[in-house]
């Protein structure tokens, strides 16, 4: 498997979880872990008011409504479903599942003067149970949501201590009759014991301090092609190269030449196909130094890879009369996996992503290690000089944020700036629901496109494309599109044509960004098929790209 390796593995520890009993700190501390209690508070932007005259308890006259941030996934909603306790007066585990992020909303009847508002959160990552990243105080005013503070865990998602933390923030000189709590949900979140203090009397209306700033609205439609941030690139294929099989993992100019333009069954070239290509590596990529200057070499063998996808555009531009099209390329810039030990050597130095005394998280080694391969690749993509090929970026080759991983934020954003400095953008494709996905523009990506999974949920849960759709509007994605998970039979290719018709529906055609996942091969081998089932999965990609009826 090449893609979607992450997704599958997160989807089995929620599996996992869901088998057991969860329900108190004491249930969850039977599995041997230790339990830490620890506070996080955050002040508000107000000016040192006072506090109200009489403080109390103000959720037994309120009401409390949970919400989806974008789409419900059936499929995480059912696994949910056993965690479903009060948030109020209860010592068990309210539990979410993935889905982006949640929405806790507490109406107080009535405007009161505030005084704090707090949550409690557990975490035990060795069942997928994480901390959110960070959690968002907001009050409602006046027909807009104003954020109190933002309150980061005490303890590191890294921590094996099985730990609760109260999240609170100081909400004085605010008078509001709802409050809300934001916060994500990368894998499962366990919450419990939602509070608002404040004043027990009524207030005649709201009052929201001016030095608190709205909360800011939300992207309402997807990455289009034409906008900035997709950088020209209207349908990205993704190439992968090097892998263990010969005949998959090297790519010849026959290859790419169907790829490049619309190539008929007999032979004769009538319309462009992919204008972008993003070559990427198999699974298998060795996390050393030698994996990773292998994989460079490979990239740019002579007659191979990019060389031949260098021809094939010429041999199109002579066929379509386009003798300056250029292609756009996009390179990938591996991960580099903590614990995954020696790295290599640069300059007589050991590099050791397992981190060391003077650096604990190995960001040193890794940041030398990223500097050290976009050097080299970069060096061999000016003295290759194709003459009908672009750089137009560089992908990040991991299709989440995992918090759980140490210094995983700062490796991202240490990438990003690698990148940037290069004069490059640099793009992600991160996959349904991901860890990161709701906040993909704070790490520095210039562009992403989502993959919606959907190919191996199959006629199991349709609704999963529609909610991808709603995803990649709600964050300003572009999309992915799955020909298939593996060989393409004619059950797959009525579902990607279906699908095909599914995104032309529902605007998510031609004026959208797309990314294609097909495998190694498998739109070579559609359009090399005399079945006409797969010569049609060829032709109507052609259609689709071309913004024509899919058959």
């Amino acid at each position: 498997m090449m893609k979607r390796k992450q997704f599958t593995v997160r989807l089995g520890t929620a599996s996992l979880l869901s088998t057991l009993l969860l329900g108190s700190t004491a249930a969850l501390a039977a599995t041997g872990a230790g339990t830490a209690t620890t506070n996080a508070t955050a002040n508000s932007a107000t000016t040192a008011p006072s506090a109200p005259a009489t403080v109390a308890d103000l959720m037994s006259g309120a009401s409390l409504q949970v919400s989806t941030v974008g789409p419900t996934d059936a499929t995480f909603h059912s696994q949910e479903a056993p965690y479903n306790t009060p948030l109020v007066g209860s010592n068990s585990w309210h539990g979410f599942l993935r889905q982006s992020a949640r929405n806790i909303t507490v109406n107080l009847g009535g405007y009161h003067a505030l005084n704090t508002i707090s949550i409690q959160m557990e975490q035990q990552g060795s069942l997928g149970i994480y901390f959110p990243n960070q959690i968002q105080f907001q009050a409602y005013n006046n027909g807009k949501w104003y954020t109190i503070g933002t309150v980061h865990p005490a303890v590191p998602t890294t921590n094996v201590v099985t730990n609760v933390q109260t999240f609170s923030v100081n909400a004085l000189g605010i008078t509001a009759q709802k409050v809300r709590i934001h916060f994500p949900v990368d894998v499962w979140v366990f919450a419990r014991n939602v509070d608002v203090q404040g004043n027990p009397a009524t207030a005649s209306s709201g009052s929201i301090p001016a030095t608190l700033n709205p909360v800011p609205s939300q992207s309402t439609a997807p990455m289009l092609a034409t906008s900035t941030a997709a950088h020209g690139i209207h349908n990205m294929l993704l190439v992968y190269t090097d892998g263990a099989t010969a005949s998959q993992s090297v790519w010849s100019t026959s290859d790419f030449l169907p790829m490049v333009a619309h190539q008929q069954p007999n032979g004769t070239l009538n319309g462009k196909m992919f204008d972008t290509f993003l070559f990427l590596p198999y699974n298998s990529l060795a996390d050393t130094q030698a994996g990773w200057s292998g994989y460079i070499t490979n990239l740019f063998t002579p007659k191979q890879q990019l060389a031949a996808l260098n021809a094939a555009v010429g041999q199109a531009n002579q066929a379509l009369n386009t003798p300056n099209r250029k292609v756009k390329v996009v390179l990938t810039m591996p991960y580099p996996k903590f614990g995954d030990g020696n790295w290599g050597t640069i300059n007589g130095q050991e590099i050791n992503f397992s981190g060391s005394v003077g650096d604990p998280v190995a960001r040193g080694a890794r940041d030398a290690a990223m500097s050290w391969y976009l050097n080299l690749l970069l060096q061999d993509w000016h003295s290759a000089n194709f003459a009908n090929l672009q750089l137009t970026g560089i992908y990040w080759d991991n299709e989440q944020i995992d918090y759980s991983a140490p210094g995983e934020v700062q490796i991202v954003q240490d990438a990003v700036n690698d990148v940037h400095q290069q004069n490059l953008p640099i793009f992600w494709i991160p996959f349904y629901d991901a860890s990161g996905l709701d906040s993909w523009r704070s790490f520095g990506f210039d562009a992403a496109w989502l993959q919606p999974n959907y190919v191996e949920l199959g006629t199991n849960n349709t609704s999963r494309l529609t909610n991808a759709e709603q995803l990649a509007a709600t964050y300003g994605l572009g999309m992915e599109l799955e020909v298939a998970a593996g060989s393409i039979t004619p059950t797959a290719a009525t579902f990607y044509n279906n699908t095909l018709n599914q995104l032309t529906q529902d605007e998510f055609g031609g004026g959208v960004s797309h990314a294609f996942y097909a495998g190694s091969k498998g739109l070579v081998q559609a359009a090399q098929s005399s079945q006409p089932y797969l010569r049609a999965v060829y032709d109507n990609t052609y259609n689709f790209i071309q913004n024509t009826s899919v058959k």
